[in-house]
């Protein structure tokens, strides 16, 4: 298990490092490390792409349960 938790720690994916630090290490999410993380993650292309169809408003343009374009 140990290198399971190494191998996701080194993840290029910050919430991946993020969720393993906080779910499976259970550090805090006041610590400045965790805080980082969090800033690391919403600055994140997967975050922009995620969010990249937004209107000026910040609303998206569809139902967010639609078939094969919705937000989830």
């Amino acid at each position: 298990m140990k290198a399971v938790i190494e191998r996701l720690l080194k993840s290029s994916e910050p919430s991946i490092r993020l969720r393993t630090r906080t779910n499976i290490l259970g550090e805090s999410s006041a610590s400045p490390l965790i805080r980082a993380l969090g800033e690391e993650v919403r600055c994140s292309e997967r975050v922009k792409i995620l969010l990249s169809e937004r209107d000026e408003n910040g609303v998206f343009p569809y139902h967010p349960y639609s078939k094969w374009s919705g937000a989830h």
